[in-house]
Parts: C-alpha cells; sequence; structure tokens
C-alpha cells in the first residue's frame, strides 16, 4: 500500500456501512470516489465540502481511503489548481509480450509433437522459430 500526498477537490460526501457492519465515509472528489475510515479526518473534510485540501491517500486493491488531513490549499485568483503528482509506472508491455510469445511458441511446439510431425521437442522448437522469423520477414 503506497501512500501519495495528493491535492484534490471534494465535491460530495456519504456516510455508507460496509458488509461487516462498519460505518464510513465516502467522498466524492476532483480524482473519484474515495472511502475515509478515520473519524477525525472525517470531521475536517466533511467542513471542506466544494474546496480544494491536500490529503494523504493510500492505494490498495483497486480502492483509494484518505488516511490523512494536511490542510486547506489555497487558490489565488488567475492561479491553476495543482494536480496531483502521478507516480511513475513502468511500462512492462515489452515483457510480458515477451513472455506470452514465449509459453505461446510452447505450446506450438507440443501441438506438432503430439500431432506426431516431429521426433522431439527440440525440433519443434526450430521448427516454429523458423516459421515466426518467415512471418516476421514478410510483415
Amino acid at each position: 500500500m503506497e501512500n501519495q500526498e495528493t491535492i484534490l477537490k471534494l465535491v460530495g460526501m456519504e456516510e455508507r456501512e460496509s458488509k461487516a457492519g462498519r460505518k464510513y465515509h465516502s467522498f466524492q472528489t476532483s480524482e473519484g470516489q474515495m472511502s475515509c475510515f478515520e473519524s477525525s479526518v472525517v470531521d475536517e473534510l466533511r467542513k471542506r465540502i466544494g474546496k480544494q485540501v491536500k490529503v494523504i491517500v493510500a492505494e490498495k486493491n483497486g480502492f483509494r481511503n484518505i488516511r490523512e488531513f494536511k490542510g486547506d490549499v489555497e487558490i489565488k485568483p488567475g492561479e491553476a489548481p495543482q494536480q496531483a503528482i502521478a507516480p511513475v509506472v513502468e511500462n512492462k508491455f515489452t515483457e510480458a509480450r515477451k513472455e506470452k510469445n514465449v509459453s505461446m511458441f510452447i505450446s506450438y511446439a507440443k501441438d506438432l509433437l503430439v500431432a506426431g510431425k516431429v521426433d522431439n521437442m527440440a525440433t519443434a522448437c526450430m521448427q516454429i522459430m523458423q516459421a515466426k522469423q518467415i512471418f516476421e520477414k514478410n510483415l
């Protein structure tokens, strides 16, 4: 769980109850829906609906919880509101694509072996790699 300091605008609030029966508050913010379980934080935020505030937000399993109230944010006329600085997320698409390709190639090689088209797995792998190279050259 990563705690992140952010600035957001509080749009609205409603009291809710969890499946376990615990009461909590849900805040509609400029960054979407966020929950808050700490009553002292809820009391401070309730007074500031419609205003910009600085808070600590924790995100876990897709849920975003306001953990701490850090203070009001004053916006001077003509000044653009500050946006939260998003953490840099590493793009792992290429790595994931390579892993998926390896899995597919192994599956194709097994298919050749099971179908009796080749005598061993090494030969099947070589044929799959040759087919891959031919497709890459022609595309």
